[in-house]
């Protein structure tokens, strides 16, 4: 196990030095740790080039069965552990900013409550399936991931953005829970407004050019790029920009009548949100709290973001991913 560690470890970093030193080892050691491994399966598993190493075929086979084989191992030490000593599960959950806003209090109050043998975690990440690869997170919900090796995924909900402007501006009535019915903002009007989008945000900018492609010739007009999405409300609600916006980023302000928004009419802006996991993980031993987990951070975004949701997610499927 130790020395499926250390290989895994190098190939992950591609170097034998950056891996000796994680393990605060001699690279010496480490490359007869290699040596002694290659010789137990009768044939090389690393090739060196000038920039590191990397595994050979039957190498990419150990690295991609070794880090199931590990994190199987790790689980299953931390299950008994945790039945030995009744000690709470730890589930860490990373979820997009917007989601954090509205779900974070609720949820956590509510697991406290309601599962008391789990310990429910949550990261704040722009893309919790880059973190699920990274090891920073266990399960992410987050918005349109894409079908990659390595991640599963399940639909949960779809999820209407939100067309934002100035208080002031009169081309827009306020936003609120009661005002979610009122008539959606033409696309083309839409698009005849400065827009201030989130820099990096690529999943709101392909939605805002999509419907700008469905209706115009004109792309968007994107005057503000802004990393900052608290940069982005001073902008809007200073009259200087519209912009385009989950829910859950403004509803604070909204509700506050600092902001005002609308719904946007056909074709609209919606995108998926997925709960994403680790392709090939361990079950869990509160695999059934995993579930109820997930099923009530569902209910509380329908219930929240109210029309401006279509639930996807049953809590019938009983296996979350794979």
């Amino acid at each position: 196990m130790r020395q499926l560690r250390y290989f895994v470890r190098i190939v992950e970093t591609g170097s034998m030095s950056k891996a000796a030193e994680h393990f605060r080892i001699a690279q010496t050691a480490l490359g007869l740790q290699v040596r002694q491994l290659e010789e137990y399966l009768g044939g090389k598993i690393l090739e060196r080039h000038s920039r590191g190493v990397k595994p050979t075929p039957s190498g990419q086979l150990l690295f991609e069965r070794g880090r199931e084989i590990l994190e199987l191992v790790d689980r299953t030490v931390a299950d008994v552990s945790q039945i030995q000593r009744k000690t709470a599960a730890t589930i860490t959950f990373g979820f997009i900013p917007s989601q954090m806003q509205l779900l974070a209090p609720e949820l956590l109050v509510w697991a406290r409550t309601e599962l008391p043998m789990v310990s429910l975690r949550l990261i704040e990440q722009f893309r919790p399936h880059e973190a699920i690869n990274r090891g920073e997170v266990d399960f992410g919900i987050g918005c349109e991931v894409p079908d990659q090796t390595g991640i599963a995924r399940v639909p949960l909900l779809m999820e209407e953005l939100v067309f934002i402007t100035s208080p002031d501006a009169v081309t827009s009535p306020d936003l609120d829970d009661q005002a979610l019915e009122r008539t959606p903002i033409d696309t083309k009007d839409l698009l005849r407004h400065e827009l201030a989008l989130p820099f990096g945000a690529t999943e709101i900018w392909q939605l805002v050019e999509n419907a700008a492609r469905a209706v115009s010739s004109d792309p968007p007009r994107v005057t503000y790029e802004v990393q900052s999405i608290q940069a982005i409300k001073t902008l809007v609600a200073n009259g200087l920009a519209a912009s385009v916006l989950p829910y859950g980023s403004v509803h604070a302000e909204l509700l506050g009548g600092r902001l005002s928004g609308r719904r946007v009419g056909s074709p609209g802006l919606r995108w998926t949100l997925f709960l994403s996991s680790p392709a090939r993980r361990a079950p869990l031993l509160s695999e059934d709290n995993l579930s109820r987990v997930v099923d009530h951070a569902v209910q509380c975004l329908v219930e929240k973001l109210g029309p401006l949701a279509t639930p996807i997610w049953s809590p019938q499927q009983q296996r979350l991913t794979g």
